[in-house]
C-alpha cells in the first residue's frame, strides 16, 4: 500500500511540474505572439516603400 502512495505522490509532483511548465510555455508563446504582431505591423510599410523603390529602379533601367 505504501508503494502505491509513493507512486501517487510522484505522479502528482510530476503533474504539478508539467502544469507549471505548460503555463510558462503558454506565457512565452503569448509574448512571442505580441512581438511578432509588432514586427509584422512595422514590416508592412517597409515592404510597401521597398516595392515602390524596386518599381522605380526597374523603370529606370528598362
Amino acid at each position: 500500500m505504501s508503494q502505491t502512495k509513493e507512486t501517487l505522490a510522484t505522479v502528482e509532483k510530476s503533474l504539478n511540474r508539467w502544469g507549471k511548465l505548460r503555463v510558462q510555455m503558454h506565457e512565452e508563446l503569448q509574448q512571442t505572439d505580441k512581438r511578432l504582431k509588432v514586427l509584422v505591423s512595422d514590416l508592412e510599410p517597409f515592404v510597401i516603400s521597398s516595392r515602390r523603390l524596386i518599381d522605380e529602379l526597374l523603370l529606370t533601367f528598362a
